[in-house]
């Protein structure tokens, strides 16, 4: 390593690390000169060692808090011993590639930062005490969230407990339930009773959905006269609507909220429009909101129905005039008829703030697939829903028209029958090296679906079309909700200027995506089925561990679904 003066502090962190000018002391550079790296904060007149490569980034560095560096520190006005601290935890830190404004956090913000393991990992190299408050806090917070994630409401505390096996093997386990009965204690966010412990705010929003429909249920009134149903009825029974969508409209009758369910491919955006046409034949379109939990189902509704729809958190942050109009409890959104697509994919929190901001005589309407796979979020409502209000069932396929075994297949799934090779679907076992001769098969109009991130980004890195994290013709994906793009939206880089700008054609149109918005953008030739659940491709290849137990029934279906004309499973081994 060679010794370097700083001249100029380091600048503000990127992806890329920090940086620093300096100057070489050994006389093989004349002119000061820019590093970047995974570097500690440097001050004017500090000296440290480093080893960089052709491109000036720091691969590894060295730094003494000698008296020459102590007095930089002083004259930057900066602690020497704080420093040093923090110095001595970027250095546990570096080694995993984590960067130095992780190591400025306490101890108690690494764990809100860091993944659980990698945090706990820096704490017990830090303070060496499995039963320190900040780290027993800490599990508690990791179990209540694996707790979450099985979508319970409450658990007996043994169950509770079990979902951190690593908990007993620390040492912590007594320190744990002390520490776990004084937050409940203390904490309106927690319960604990009687060896049963729940997580206070979810419970309460989920009380107050089950109460809300149930009141619902006791407000019935009249929305169309049966006369008026029965006219629409009659004016489109011979227009192609299968008898099963038909049944529907009666649904309009009372102000009853209601469920509509089917498979893929049922005719479920025929039975919202249906239900569109049949209501605005007597009310204004005005009365009608259409509503869906992301940016891209949302446009998707709106393009097959030529009817305005958002977001649900758009619809309850309306922009008049410029100024938000907050829709909540005290200000109910002005509309009679709702319906909410892809209800599915509602999870608590967000079924809790609809529910609130709707009028309780409201016709809520909620559309989706129970087959697919759960929220994100804690909860499930919509299947909840199923139980309680009257449901409009979809059976009859009407893709499965298009010649394919996909759907078939998909079917196969939720009954647990054994898949077949078929008109447009191959399964096939294959060995973990054969995924790279497969994806080079990949074309405008496939898609490549993993449930694992790890592999769909071996997948991106090996497809992309450059060296730079993003180049011409890359497939891309948009991970926010902006006016110009939703999150889901998937198109290809056309052009990147000089300023850092990508340009991106995204179902025709072309998206300017500035340098301070790459965030929102990750490449697209693999992604999660998570992610692609609301969307189609004419082709999905679907990658899959064998024997996963991971992958339920419902993430298969959902896999085999997007696919509108070929699908091929690939169950792959390591072995």
């Amino acid at each position: 390593m060679n010794t370097y003066m700083v001249l100029k502090a380091t600048g503000r962190g990127t992806k890329h690390g920090r940086s620093a000018v300096v100057i070489a002391l050994d006389g093989t550079r004349k002119k000061s000169f820019r590093v970047v790296g995974n570097i500690p904060e440097l001050y004017h007149g500090m000296f440290i060692q480093m080893e960089l490569d052709e491109a000036d980034n720091v691969l590894d560095y060295e730094l003494t808090l000698d008296e020459r560096n102590i007095t930089a520190l002083e004259r930057a006005n900066v602690n020497p011993d704080e420093y040093e601290a923090v110095l001595e935890r970027h250095l546990i830190l570096k080694s995993d590639g984590i960067g130095w404004n992780t190591a400025r956090l306490s101890l108690e913000e690494i764990y809100s930062v860091l993944p659980f393991g990698e945090a706990d990992r820096v704490h017990k190299e830090v303070v060496d005490d499995a039963k320190e408050p900040t780290r027993v806090d800490a599990i508690n917070r990791k179990i209540i969230q694996n707790a979450r994630n099985k979508r319970k409401i409450s658990y007996g505390i043994e169950e509770f407990l079990g979902y951190f096996s690593a908990v007993e093997q620390e040492g912590a386990y007594q320190q744990l339930m002390v520490t776990l009965k004084m937050m409940c204690l203390q904490a309106e966010r927690y319960g604990l009773k009687n060896g049963t412990v729940w997580d206070s705010e979810m419970k309460k929003k989920e009380d107050f959905i089950r109460n809300d429909i149930q009141s619902r249920k006791k407000l019935e009134y009249e929305l169309l006269t049966e006369e008026e149903v029965q006219n629409f009825f009659n004016s489109v029974k011979d227009k192609g609507l299968e008898e099963e969508q038909l049944r529907t409209l009666w649904g309009l009758r009372t102000s009853l909220p209601c469920v509509i369910t089917g498979g893929a491919g049922v005719g479920k955006t025929t039975v919202i429009q249906t239900l569109i046409d049949c209501y605005t034949t007597y009310y204004a379109k005005k009365n009608v909101l259409l509503i869906a939990p992301t940016g891209k189902a949302s446009r998707r509704l709106a393009e097959k129905t030529n009817m305005p729809a958002a977001t649900i958190h758009k619809a309850l942050r309306k922009n008049p005039e410029e100024e938000y109009t907050f829709y909540t409890a005290e200000n109910k959104l002005p509309y009679r008829l709702i319906i909410v697509d892809e209800s599915s994919m509602i999870d608590t929190a967000l079924m809790y703030d609809l529910l609130c901001a709707t009028d309780p005589t409201c016709k809520v309407i909620f559309v989706g697939d129970h087959n697919q796979l759960y929220p994100v979020g804690y909860g499930e409502p919509f299947f909840d829903f199923m139980k309680e209000l009257e449901v409009y069932r979809l059976e009859i396929n009407h893709r499965q028209k298009e010649g394919t075994d996909i759907l078939q297949n998909a079917n196969n799934v939720l009954q647990e029958k054994p898949l077949r090779n078929g008109a447009g679907f191959h399964m096939e076992l294959i060995g973990f090296d054969d995924i790279g001769e497969i994806i080079m098969t990949n074309n405008e109009d496939t898609q490549i679906l993993s449930p694992y991130n790890n592999l769909n980004a071996q997948i991106n890195a090996y497809l992309k079309k450059g060296e730079a994290d993003f180049n011409v013709g890359d497939k891309v994906m948009t991970v926010k909700n902006t006016k110009k793009y939703c999150n889901g939206d998937i198109g290809i880089v056309t052009k990147i200027n000089g300023k850092g700008t990508i340009t991106v054609e995204i179902d025709g149109k072309e998206v300017d995506i500035t340098a301070a918005h790459r965030e929102d953008l990750v490449l697209a030739y693999a992604i999660t089925i998570h992610k692609m659940q609301g969307s189609e491709a004419e082709r999905v290849i679907v990658f899959i561990p064998k024997d996963d137990r991971l992958v339920d029934k419902r993430m298969l279906y959902t896999a085999l679904t997007r696919a509108k004309s070929q699908l091929e499973l690939y169950y792959y081994t390591t072995e």
